[in-house]
């Protein structure tokens, strides 16, 4: 392979940007009963009134199912994974207000209660939910990390990402200033990185376990208003080597650009 035809690939490779697979979920919580299936790869979406559920927040996802509280804890529904009710539905306890995300570690369903810095442990369907941990400051977002049976939990006082274990030790954190009030906190496990957006954002941010963006994918002609809830099916991994952090786009592409300039000019040098 000459240097011009792999300056070239560089490039191309490069002016396409990184390639991030993923399916989100992300619910709208204004009493309305709308919820956005998002693919990140297309930047497309499509929408699902989940009504009679007006205020869903608190996500779960199953291997076939997924189950929503709304976030007054006056009600949680079971859906397929197309958003189609299945018929399940159980009362809520009316005792964590504010449950504004949702997460799951395959048994049981745990929500942030924002208006009392706590993380709750429920059974899977977001009843019979307990303090699980104190995080010391209103918690917006969550979701669970399966690599080290841990959380990932927004903080609303701070552009800040907590990682915290069962106990309620933290582990890790991150900032991350995405220009709003962060929220929707996922997990994608193909990827081992996080998703996230803001509070009425059209803007779905991919981030390493680090703090580094990875990809910002904006969706066209998503409008949301008031979202809170959100998880992830995993999508594809980035293609190894030359998928980069955006935060090194343009070091790459201007690389990428000399060696396609100068590499000539060497050869005929050197010939």
């Amino acid at each position: 392979m000459t240097f011009r035809t792999l300056a070239l690939a560089l490039l191309a490779t490069l002016l396409a940007g990184p390639v991030t697979a993923a399916t989100i979920y992300l619910a709208e919580s204004d009493s309305n009963g709308t919820v956005y299936i998002i693919d990140t790869e297309t930047g497309t979406f499509q929408t699902r009134d989940v009504s009679p559920q007006e205020n869903p927040a608190a996500i779960a996802i199953y291997p076939n199912t997924i189950v929503m509280a709304n976030y007054p804890d006056d009600g949680s529904w079971e859906y397929d994974l197309d958003l189609n009710p299945t018929g399940n539905s159980w009362p809520g306890s009316n005792t964590w207000s504010q449950m504004l995300d949702g997460t799951t570690d395959g048994t049981n369903a745990y929500s942030v209660s924002w208006s009392s810095d706590a993380i709750i442990e429920c059974d899977s369907n977001f009843t019979n939910c307990a303090v699980l941990f104190n995080t010391g400051f209103p918690s917006i977002g969550i979701t669970y990390d399966p690599t080290n049976d841990s959380f990932w939990i927004v903080n609303d006082n701070a552009q800040t990402v907590h990682n915290f274990d069962r106990s309620g030790n933290e582990l890790a954190s991150f900032t991350a200033s995405l220009g709003g009030r962060n929220c929707c906190l996922g997990y994608d496990s193909a990827t081992d990185s996080l998703w996230m957006s803001t509070n009425g954002g059209s803007t779905m941010t991919n981030i390493a376990k680090d703090g580094t963006i990875i990809d910002q994918v904006t969706i066209s002609g998503l409008t949301p208003s008031n979202t809170w809830g959100s998880e992830v099916i995993a999508g594809q991994p980035l293609p190894p080597p030359l998928a980069v952090p955006v935060n090194n786009f343009y070091a790459m592409l201007m690389l990428a650009l000399m060696v396609l300039i100068l590499a000539p000019i060497a050869i005929r040098r050197i010939s």
